[in-house]
């Protein structure tokens, strides 16, 4: 079967336009309150009505590059891209200082890092901001986190 060379051009500008890799990709480095940073990378969707913070479960750990790529193969943070075309911004974040999270995820530390996360999602989708946590990495309930009233995160 042989292609013409416009059926190629219209293919490629096909994928082009369907591919949520055109979508707006922030990456900073956060201060975080315990004195270090965290890397984050802010996908934005097309009228994003929503943000979601993707967390990896394990260790944490989830090495962003200055274009928002990771070599990650946590399931939550492969989505990143499968909800810009649903409307739904996506962030994805390394761990405080790039340190296992293991131990840490039960202490006001963490929580308030996931609060400069959850400011920094809103800053740039001006949207609801939900947490996708996988199952594992879910905090234990005397330090489950809550959002506010006035939408800043703290522990309860």
């Amino acid at each position: 079967m042989r292609f013409r060379l416009a059926d190629l051009a219209v293919a490629l500008l096909f994928v082009a336009v369907a591919s949520p890799a055109d979508a707006q990709t922030i990456v900073a480095d956060l201060p975080v309150p315990s004195g270090g940073t965290e890397r984050a990378a802010f996908f934005a969707a097309a009228q994003g009505h929503a943000t979601v913070v993707l967390l990896a479960g394990g260790e944490g750990i989830v090495m962003i590059d200055n274009a928002g790529n990771t070599g990650n193969t946590n399931f939550l943070i492969r989505t990143r891209m499968m909800w810009l075309p649903y409307g739904i911004n996506a962030v994805i974040l390394g761990s405080p200082d790039g340190r296992s999270l293991i131990g840490q995820r039960s202490q006001p530390a963490y929580a308030a890092a996931l609060g400069v996360a959850v400011d920094f999602a809103r800053a740039r989708g001006n949207a609801p901001v939900w947490l996708m946590v996988p199952a594992r990495a879910l905090l234990p309930p005397p330090t489950a986190l809550r959002i506010s009233v006035a939408g800043s995160l703290a522990s309860s």
